[in-house]
């Protein structure tokens, strides 16, 4: 915030005519603003400075990418075929990673069941339910 949007608010602040109206001039300011009319400013959290790297070289990974593929010395067809095996092996990988998720549910779903029928079934459980 600049020097004369300070004075301005100051001015506001003084000449309000009521406390009610200075409040309101207060709870209408976002954090940054508030911040700013005392001189200071939020420090950007290391997390979204790594992620804002992260994204940028991610897209430029994909664009020269892209760019190789499309000036690589290979003819049309040779691109077609890299092309089509590459997405073969993708999918095939993928498949097998969620086939993979799938039996790992399975088992976690399966040991929760036992374990939940078990605890049904044992006597201290059954004894506490006969007398409450």
């Amino acid at each position: 915030m600049d020097r004369q949007s300070m004075m301005d608010f100051a001015q506001r602040m003084i000449h309000a005519p009521d406390n009610d109206t200075r409040a309101r001039e207060i709870v209408g300011l976002t954090p940054d603003a508030t911040l700013a009319r005392i001189g200071l400013a939020r420090q950007p959290s290391t997390i979204g400075i790594v992620l804002s790297y992260a994204g940028a070289v991610a897209l430029g990974a994909i664009a020269g990418a892209g760019a190789a593929l499309l000036l690589a010395p290979t003819s049309g067809d040779e691109l077609q075929e890299k092309i089509r095996t590459q997405a073969k092996r993708m999918s095939r990988d993928m498949k097998k990673a969620t086939d993979q998720v799938d039996q790992a549910v399975s088992q976690v779903r399966d040991q929760v069941n036992e374990f939940t029928q078990d605890d049904s079934t044992s006597p201290s459980s059954k004894g506490h339910g006969a007398h409450a």
